[in-house]
């Protein structure tokens, strides 16, 4: 059995709608999970989260309280050895999912770390931006004596940017798969100074000679006060973006049907919205119900950008080139998948029209050439 475990510090109560939701589409059988939350507020959003995880097989779905400490870190720490303690509890648990409530989990993310976790290799994690800065969260320190200096020349994006699975030496515990044997060694640290309880934690682990290994290839989410959505990603993944999708096999950050479901944020919660070549594949009617949902969860002076075929363009290139099978494709799409027909087109001046008639303002339509083809570029604000 795999306990996931959910740290909840003061104020991402607020990102309870997407965690949920990642969550419930989490990519594993439920009646192997037992879900575990440490937190220490109120009773209602307790009472919520049952709601809405009630009739899912879990083994069990348990809250354990916290009070709050000053110092939030200290918070958390505690809190997330309390979740150790239970999960250690539990006879049949192999492995701890160490989770934080504004890291909503991707669909593959368990399948995935599990891959790379072996007795050899007992901590894996995926990658997240960090707050603040938003640079990858993924750190490799200076030497064993000095271990909470960085090494500038391997960490962040230099250590990023090398691909696959990479050793590190410092991370955040908010996607962490933790194997057994290493929780019944090693509680939690609190936190030292300026350091969070996650880095002496690693600093630790480190020191005894454990591995602690990144899939940079899982990007997970992590929601801050600018939150950024790329809806109908595919395989454009943005960093520091929710990537949304309705095609499990793209493997988005988020499985949300747009043409079915709403995106699963509060309202005014969303500061910058982005579609790529995405909208032509929504009906009309879905068109019209999905610009209101986007208009619905973007803050007061949020930006929205999508990029769409240039109906004129490409209906001119049909005519100048009838028996060109780029042309029939720009028309109707490439068709290799059931999600992947065009159903709707516009030109910059309907385009433009469609957006204003929402309530978006300061609308601007210009041209640009993307995907071999010259496209719309719409950028509006609520």
């Amino acid at each position: 059995m795999i306990v996931i475990g959910v740290t909840v510090w003061d104020g991402s109560w607020k990102y309870l709608t997407p965690f949920l939701h990642a969550l419930r589409d989490l990519d594993y059988p439920k009646n192997e999970i037992g879900v575990v939350f440490g937190e220490s507020f109120v009773e209602e959003k307790t009472e919520r989260v049952k709601r809405e995880l009630e009739g899912e097989p879990y083994r069990f779905l348990k809250f354990l309280h916290e009070p709050i400490c000053e110092w939030r870190a200290l918070s958390l720490a505690r809190a997330i050895n309390k979740i150790r303690e239970e999960a250690l509890s539990h006879t049949e648990t192999t492995h701890l999912l160490s989770l934080e409530c504004d890291n909503p989990p991707p669909p593959h993310l368990l399948k995935r770390l599990l891959q790379i976790n072996t007795e050899e290799t007992p901590i894996t994690t995926g990658v997240y931006a960090r707050r603040g800065t938003r640079d990858p969260m993924i750190m490799k320190w200076r030497s064993p004596e000095d271990p909470y200096n960085d090494n500038e020349n391997e960490s962040y994006w230099k250590l990023y940017n090398r691909g696959g699975i990479v050793e590190v030496d410092k991370t955040g515990i908010g996607c962490m798969l933790i194997r057994r044997s290493v929780l019944q060694r090693h509680p939690f640290l609190d936190p030292l100074g300026t350091c969070s309880s996650d880095t002496t934690t690693c600093v630790k682990w480190r020191k005894e000679g454990l591995k602690i290994l990144c899939d940079t290839r899982i990007r997970v989410p992590h929601l801050a006060e600018e939150i950024r959505l790329n809806i109908g990603c595919g395989r454009n993944r943005l960093w520091d973006y929710v990537n949304i999708d309705g095609d499990p096999a793209q493997h988005p950050d988020m499985i949300v049907d747009v043409a079915k479901q709403q995106l699963p944020f509060n309202d005014y919660t969303i500061e910058r919205i982005e579609s790529h070549h995405f909208l032509e594949h929504l009906s009309r009617d879905e068109f019209a119900l999905h610009l209101w949902d986007c208009f619905r969860v973007l803050k007061k002076g949020g930006v929205i950008m999508a990029e769409t075929p240039d109906l004129e363009y490409v209906c001119k290139y049909y005519l100048d080139h009838p028996e060109d099978p780029w042309a029939i494709a720009m028309l109707f799409g490439g068709q290799e998948a059931p999600y992947l027909f065009h159903r709707n087109g516009w030109s910059k001046k309907t385009l433009g029209k469609a957006f204003e008639g929402k309530g978006f303002r300061d609308v601007d339509v210009r041209n640009v050439n993307t995907y071999n083809q010259q496209s719309i570029l719409l950028t509006a604000i609520k």
